[in-house]
């Protein structure tokens, strides 16, 4: 099973249309104090989602928080984190879940935007993590999570951490734990916005 974490504040449209994008998963909200009666009444409200209270919270305790109530379902096998100004490609998420699924030694990744059907490529790190081989960036706004690598290492995301860099943390701790990270080819994702609201 599916989990997605999606911290959100405001930005009504962009939540409605990543809802509409991850039905197939089951959706926590974490709202941190969105004043929007669109989002609050037209968005949430019958719909097939778990919204939590993210009041004043840092992107680091919003994450932890959505994780922390997925974790609870023991059915749950792999988390997608995202943004909410994202769009995906229509097989993204299964990609991603088949990848992780299927490769014992990966336990995150990330759509691969320019990587050919099936492939996976690993991410690999030198020199203290100042690089990625052959990799520009992470995909910090969409990845996706096997929880067995979570409960294992009982990984958390650094809360004091600087805004933002929670994503670099988990993916060097992958690394660190003897786990492989991947970008998953025949999917992708594109950030619309490119300015998180949270």
């Amino acid at each position: 099973m599916i989990y997605t974490v999606i911290p959100v504040k405001n930005q009504p449209i962009f939540t409605r249309d990543i809802i509409n994008q991850v039905k197939e998963t089951k959706t926590v909200i974490v709202d941190n104090e969105s004043n929007c009666l669109l989002t609050q009444e037209t968005i949430y409200k019958n719909t097939n989602i778990t919204v939590l209270d993210g009041k004043g919270m840092n992107i680091h305790q919003l994450w932890n928080c959505g994780i922390n109530f997925c974790l609870k379902d023991s059915m749950c096998e792999v988390i997608g984190i995202l943004n909410n100004d994202i769009l995906l490609s229509e097989n993204c998420i299964n990609k991603c879940y088949q990848a992780l699924k299927n490769t014992e030694s990966l336990a995150l990744c990330f759509p691969g935007n320019n990587i050919e059907d099936n492939n996976i490529e690993i991410v690999k790190l030198w020199e203290q993590y100042g690089k990625l081989l052959g990799i520009w960036n992470m995909v910090g706004y969409c990845m996706f999570v096997k929880t067995e690598w979570l409960k294992k290492t009982q990984y958390k995301f650094p809360e004091d951490m600087v805004y933002w860099c929670g994503d670099n943390d988990m993916l060097m701790s992958v690394i660190d734990s003897g786990y492989n990270a991947g970008f998953v080819g025949g999917c992708w994702v594109e950030h619309l916005n490119k300015g998180g609201n949270t």
